[in-house]
């Protein structure tokens, strides 16, 4: 499972995170309860931080959503026989899809 930190910005090096620490005569990091390099120009190769992109729309789930995909050789043979994809996922679909990670900037995205 993961966490989303609302409005804190990816620290640019390990010396900068919330998650370094001093610990005897080494440094640490409370995410991976791991000792780490003393940097303060870069991330740690094994930073599990991910950064999402400050506008973006609804962040949603896809693997649920393609479960939800529809085969469409069913109803369009001869879109099969085109080499169309097999599988198509409706608007509609999409548009009921749960939300994981709302809009942010809506006035300025979408």
């Amino acid at each position: 499972m993961s966490i989303l930190i609302k409005g804190m910005e990816m620290p640019k090096c390990c010396g900068m995170c919330n998650a370094f620490f001093e610990k005897g005569d080494g440094f640490s990091c409370t995410i991976t309860d791991t000792e780490v390099e003393r940097l303060w120009y870069k991330r740690n190769k094994d930073c599990p931080l991910v950064e999402i992109p400050s506008k973006h729309g609804d962040l949603i789930d896809r693997d649920s959503l393609q479960k939800q995909s529809h085969v469409i050789e069913e109803y369009h043979p001869e879109l099969q026989r085109q080499g169309m994809p097999k599988k198509v996922i409706y608007i509609e679909d999409v548009e009921k899809a749960p939300t994981i990670i709302e809009k942010v900037n809506e006035n300025e995205f979408f």
